[in-house]
């Protein structure tokens, strides 16, 4: 996306997931058997396979497999829906013939495919900068996928109706996605997360001072802790995106993802754990699990205004210091 409309689309694509958790509440109410819920919830996605149909071909795999004129057309599609020119065709046949040629060096064998990874994997870990991202973020996503799952099925500890709670946990991330659009343009993504991460981790670890019979004050307490990790999951897959760079995007979104996933699997073991002999002990876990990944963020940079880098050796060079606004220059991308 151009930058412009960045923030706004990563944002808001996840509003659709918040309905999804609303009504899957309501279809839980109505099918108990959790193995035809499952059948139920899952039927819709073969409506989605229609729409693959309207979607290009990715022209870079086009051009490696050796359909230069097809991927042709997709680009020229491609800047006409966004107005803008191509290079010459010539030009653009010359880059793809280069990208099928250097795809075949390193593509002749299973070996070199298995060795090609590998690398790509480790260059993840090949530098300074790379190397913190890499490891704060992981951290974070992993943190960030326990609170926001852990949070959604935490009905049990509360000893609340889980149906209604679920709705509820949909509900407030609406909300959270909303406000999150102009707090992330007010502070910059860096602070934006920060922000989510220490709330959240406030609201969590007093949530067990509560006394028992203020139960609906808990339930608050755990629905702002919802929400507000909610907006720190948000602004995160947006930030990442732009503190990684394009050479090594794909690995490091797939490595954080899988971080995040490792959380989501933590959280249903950890309620389990601890909902019948000390249902509080969750929301300490949490608030405290909140507060390491809001110290975690602090070494990293923001990214608001600054060009991002293309390859390791533009992030290397990239000056992160925000006291001077000359080293703050304005995305130079260009996008067709």
């Amino acid at each position: 996306m151009e930058p412009k409309m960045r923030i706004v689309t990563g944002i808001m694509q996840f509003t659709s997931w918040s309905f999804a958790t609303m009504l899957y509440s309501g279809w839980a109410y109505l099918i108990r058997e959790w193995r035809w819920l499952q059948t139920f919830v899952s039927l819709p996605t073969l409506i989605m396979m229609p729409l693959l149909f309207t979607i290009d071909e990715s022209p870079r795999w086009l051009a490696v497999v050796g359909q230069h004129q097809r991927a042709l057309k997709v680009l020229r599609r491609a800047a006409k829906l966004n107005k803008v020119t191509l290079p010459p065709d010539q030009d653009l046949l010359a880059i793809m013939k280069i990208i099928q040629e250097q795809e075949q060096e390193v593509s002749k064998s299973v070996m070199d495919k298995l060795q090609n990874v590998a690398h790509e994997v480790l260059l993840l870990f090949s530098g300074h900068k790379i190397r913190l991202i890499t490891f704060v973020m992981t951290l974070d996503f992993c943190i960030v996928g326990m609170l926001f799952f852990g949070l959604t099925m935490g009905a049990n500890t509360l000893g609340v109706n889980l149906f209604i709670y679920v709705a509820i946990s949909g509900a407030v991330e609406i909300p959270a996605r909303i406000i999150l659009l102009p707090i992330t343009k007010w502070l910059g993504r860096k602070r934006t997360v920060i922000i989510s991460y220490f709330i959240t981790a406030v609201v969590l670890l007093t949530q067990p001072c509560i006394p028992e019979d203020l139960k609906v004050l808990s339930i608050v307490l755990i629905m702002i802790g919802k929400m507000m990790s909610t907006c720190a999951f948000t602004s995160i897959d947006v930030y990442i995106t732009e503190l990684i760079p394009t050479e090594v995007r794909s690995q490091g979104l797939g490595l954080t993802m899988a971080g995040s996933r490792l959380g989501a699997f933590i959280a249903p073991f950890l309620i389990s754990a601890v909902e019948e002999t000390y249902p509080w002990l969750m929301s300490v876990v949490f608030g405290l699990s909140a507060l390491v990944a809001c110290v975690a963020l602090i070494p990293l940079w923001e990214t608001e205004n600054i060009r991002l880098p293309d390859t390791l050796a533009d992030l290397d060079s990239l000056h992160t210091g925000t006291d001077s606004e000359t080293n703050i220059q304005p995305n130079e991308e260009i996008r067709c």
